[in-house]
Parts: structure tokens; sequence; C-alpha cells
């Protein structure tokens, strides 16, 4: 007999930037993904307004084989744009956090998500 509910799985976390010293959580968005065409995929994107500097953006996905493609073209100190997907699921949990710093003008120290890749 299976369980009827059955264990969850754990998170697997995949970042990009850094974590930076004054930033806060901007943005969080949860979504089920589901098969609509041959694998599961969701576009995940952020446009923040003047004042806010991006450090980090997190995602965390319930399946091991979930994987993150990021457009680099519409990655900057305020947008980040991405499309997470997983080949070998039917369906997975994404969990999208988009970490940053509010000022009104770029802070001391600061790294965007791009100079911390590079």
């Amino acid at each position: 007999m299976t369980d009827a509910f059955p264990t969850p799985q754990p998170y697997v976390l995949s970042s990009i930037g850094k974590r930076q010293s004054g930033d806060d959580l901007l943005y969080f968005e949860c979504r089920n993904v589901t098969n609509y065409n041959r694998f599961p995929s969701r576009a995940f994107s952020y446009s923040g307004p003047a004042g806010e500097y991006l450090t980090c953006v997190r995602f965390s996905f319930n399946s091991p084989t979930a994987m993150v493609l990021v457009n680099t073209s519409y990655v900057g100190e305020r947008e980040f744009n991405a499309i997470a997907y997983d080949m070998n699921s039917n369906r997975f949990v994404a969990n999208f956090s988009v970490f940053g710093i509010k000022s009104t003008s770029r802070p001391n120290g600061y790294l965007g998500i791009v100079e911390v890749l590079t």
C-alpha cells in the first residue's frame, strides 16, 4: 500500500548574484510548473522601479533535475529574466526570490548580478 501523503521532496537551491550588506527581499513568487508541451517550463521575470539595485536572485525547486536558463539580454541593475524547466518531470514547484538594495543612488560597493557573474 502506498502512502496517501508522500514524503515531500527536498528543495534544490540555485543562486545568481551575491547577497550583500543592506539588501532585502524585494519580490517572491512560488509556482507549480506543469507539463503543457514536451516538458514543464515557466518564465520568471522581475523589473524593479528606479531606486532598486538587484543583488541576488534565487530559485529553489522540489525536483533535483530542475534547472534555470538565464536570459542574459534582460539582466541588469533593475531587471532579471529566466526560464525554469525540468525535462525529467511532469511537474515541479519553483520558488523565485529577488534580493536588492533600495537607494536613491547606486550604493557604495554595490556589485550587480552581472558584475558577480563575470
